[in-house]
């Protein structure tokens, strides 16, 4: 999964599935919106999206992927 073409990375509480926040991206690059947990708000901004992924479940976050047509192709 190349998730730099993804335009946007909608963050879940795991336990109720309550809208978190988002990951948003360009190009390589990305930033957090509408995120309040600081343990994610402290996060270098360097860190590659997909460690950033992987490291979501340790704060209780799961994750969906939305992006445009041409990004999705599995």
């Amino acid at each position: 999964m190349n998730v730099n073409a993804y335009s946007e990375i909608k963050l879940f509480d795991a336990d109720s599935f309550e809208y978190a926040g988002s990951i948003l991206m360009d190009n390589k690059k990305w930033e957090l919106k509408d995120v309040t947990l600081q343990e994610v708000l402290d996060l270098p901004k360097d860190m590659p999206v997909k460690a950033i992924l992987q490291m979501l479940i340790a704060y209780n976050l799961v994750y969906d992927v939305v992006g445009s047509e041409e990004a999705v192709k599995l």
